[in-house]
C-alpha cells in the first residue's frame, strides 16, 4: 500500500503483494508457473527451518512462538510511540482546523512506520 499526500488530499494504493513467511515483509505476488514464493530470501527459509527444528525439540504446541525479550521490548516502545502520536493527534485536532490534518497525519504515519520496521524474528516457532 502506498499513500501520498497532496494538501488536505490523501490517495492510498492497494497492491496485489504476499508477505514473506518468515518476516512478513512484502513481496510482488509470483506471476509464473510453479508454486508461489514463501520467502523473500533464501536465508529467511534457512531461518524458518531452524525455527521449526528448536520448537519440535521444545515440544512446543501449535500457534507458540519463542521470541528474544529485547526483541519484545523493542516492539513495546514501537507500539508506546504510535500510542503517543496517536494521543498526541487527537489533541491537536481537538477544534483543530483543517490545515492542521496533514501535520498530525504525518505524525502518526512516522510513528506507524517505527513500528512496522521494528524487527521481530522468532527463536522457534511451529
Amino acid at each position: 500500500m502506498a499513500l501520498t499526500i497532496r494538501g488536505n488530499i490523501v490517495t492510498v494504493t492497494h497492491y496485489e503483494v504476499n508477505p514473506c513467511a518468515w518476516c512478513g515483509e512484502r513481496m510482488a505476488r509470483s506471476t509464473g508457473r510453479g508454486r508461489p514464493r514463501r520467502y523473500c530470501r533464501t536465508s529467511h527459509r534457512q531461518r524458518h527451518y531452524e525455527a521449526r527444528r528448536e520448537a519440535t525439540l521444545r515440544d512446543l504446541d501449535p500457534g507458540d512462538v519463542l521470541y528474544r525479550v529485547v526483541d519484545v521490548a523493542r516492539l513495546r516502545d514501537a507500539v508506546y510511540v504510535l500510542e503517543a502520536a496517536l494521543q498526541d493527534a487527537r489533541m491537536d485536532l481537538t477544534g483543530g482546523t483543517l490545515e492542521e490534518y496533514p501535520a498530525a497525519f504525518r505524525s502518526v504515519a512516522g510513528a506507524a512506520d517505527g513500528l512496522i520496521r521494528t524487527p521481530l524474528e522468532p527463536k522457534a516457532t511451529t
